[in-house]
């Protein structure tokens, strides 16, 4: 008997969004922000339009910067290197110096 098939991941409920790596965050947010500064380019755009768009974007850039330093971050933490550097300035000795 086979699993049903997988519904696709909506980014929007909270629930969803704990489940997809950080990279797949980033493409997402990074997709959305190119998504309203085009959208921003409008032309035929009504000032309020504009101005929400222009909002979402500048929103989506930042959200973006923050995904950049958290993905530095936990590469920062996956190495092994780093990460013996940081148990030994908490007086740990790692399992690797014994």
């Amino acid at each position: 008997m086979s699993s049903p098939p997988r519904q696709p991941l909506n980014l929007q409920r909270a629930s969803d969004w704990e489940q997809v790596s950080l990279a797949e965050k980033l493409k997402y947010i990074q997709a959305k922000r190119a998504r309203y500064e085009a959208l921003a380019a409008d032309p035929n755009l009504s000032p309020a339009a504009l101005l929400a768009a222009k909002s979402l974007a500048r929103s989506y850039a930042a959200a973006e910067r923050l995904y950049h330093g958290a993905a530095a971050y936990e590469a920062k933490l996956n190495d092994r290197a780093e990460q013996a550097r940081l148990m030994r300035s908490l007086g740990i000795t790692p399992l690797d110096d014994l």
